[in-house]
């Protein structure tokens, strides 16, 4: 995000902490205050919080490089169904998904993180179906990411807060950065 790069060049001096994991621990340490914000694939409707939407979220095949699918045109996972696919459980209902569209494949690995389906494409254990916007930070020149065919959305990306939460004139700076980037 320009919002995030504008926001480390113009405050120098400023540290920053990256807190991770998984959405309860960060949503409890938000509403402790010891978070000013959060980046969640979760919109928070409570009273006391706020989520901007940052951005909607489709899922891409992620392959190893030098696989033999075409790489100009979307695939379509039902042709695939030789191909071994791993996924991330956490973070979407692949078996419905799977089931609705009548996707079949060789084996169906889950596994609990990306970077673990990241690891297991690299080693040419198979195709990982991630959300686009991991899928693209985990491209390197071992693997690449590929738009699919069928319609699988989500997890989308909301910048959440505590509304009652008084913000340092740094981080509300940085919050209305954000806001303005989204309406461009």
């Amino acid at each position: 995000m320009k919002s995030i790069e504008a926001f480390l060049e113009k405050n120098e001096d400023f540290n920053i902490k990256l807190v991770e994991g998984n959405t309860t621990y960060i949503i409890d340490r938000l509403r402790m205050h010891q978070l000013h914000f959060c980046l969640t694939t979760l919109d928070y409707l409570d009273e006391d919080m706020e989520s901007i939407l940052l951005q909607s979220n489709r899922h891409s095949l992620l392959i190893k490089k030098g696989h033999n699918l075409n790489k100009d045109q979307a695939v379509d996972l039902s042709t695939l169904s030789s191909q071994r696919l791993i996924y991330s459980e956490g973070l979407f209902k692949l078996d419905s998904f799977l089931k609705n569209n009548n996707l079949n494949f060789k084996n169906v690995v889950s596994v609990e993180t990306i970077g673990t389906a990241v690891r297991l494409v690299k080693k040419g254990l198979g195709i990982a179906v991630l959300p686009k916007i991991y899928a693209s930070n985990y491209t390197d020149d071992e693997v690449e990411s590929l738009d699919i065919k069928q319609e699988l959305n989500g997890p989308d990306l909301y910048l959440s807060y505590m509304k009652s939460r008084h913000l340092t004139l740094v981080i509300e700076d940085f919050m209305n950065r954000v806001e303005e980037e989204l309406k461009e």
